[in-house]
């Protein structure tokens, strides 16, 4: 292997190879030289320090995922906060279909309770009126006896009237 010789041009190769060395290519401390961090650090402004020394100890980043959180909470609150609205709707729907559903369950029991007392008025008129038969055959049973001594009684009548005839002649 010569010292000046290209192994590779893929961008894949580089990456693994930095993989490899974990290199963190996003903080500028470990790619610069020491003599360069030196020779920064004495020529820069006091605003170029900061912003330095700002990518170096990856505060950016966690400003930055700090800054993507805070949205994504926002967003996510607002999105609570939609859904509260949709669930108290849906309470309210939930309320009125069981007081339907009550009404429903009070008009199945009425309906019930109908039924049953339409039964019972049926057999509340067979039993009146058995009762009115018995009271009517009992009636006739009376008659026909009250019929049967009449007959007695005039056939007895009519005996004497012949015998009480039968003696006057």
């Amino acid at each position: 292997m010569e010292p000046n010789e290209n192994l590779s041009s893929k961008k894949q190769d580089l990456c693994n190879l930095i993989d490899h060395l974990s290199i963190d290519t996003e903080n500028p401390c470990v790619i610069m030289s020491q003599d360069m961090s030196r020779d920064f650090l004495s020529a820069g402004s006091e605003k170029e320090k900061f912003k330095f020394y700002f990518k170096a100890t990856l505060l950016e980043k966690v400003s930055k995922l700090l800054d993507m959180n805070m949205k994504t909470i926002q967003v996510c609150c607002d999105c609570l906060q939609k859904d509260r609205k949709s669930f108290e709707v849906l309470e309210q729907d939930l309320v009125k279909i069981e007081e339907k559903l009550l009404h429903a369950e009070q008009v199945d029991e009425l309906a019930k309770e109908v039924h049953t007392l339409r039964k019972r008025l049926a057999w509340a008129v067979v039993y009146e009126t058995d009762k009115k038969l018995e009271d009517i055959q009992a009636f006739v049973r009376e008659l026909k006896q009250l019929i049967l001594l009449v007959e007695e009684d005039t056939e007895m009548q009519t005996v004497s009237r012949l015998v009480f005839y039968l003696l006057d002649v």
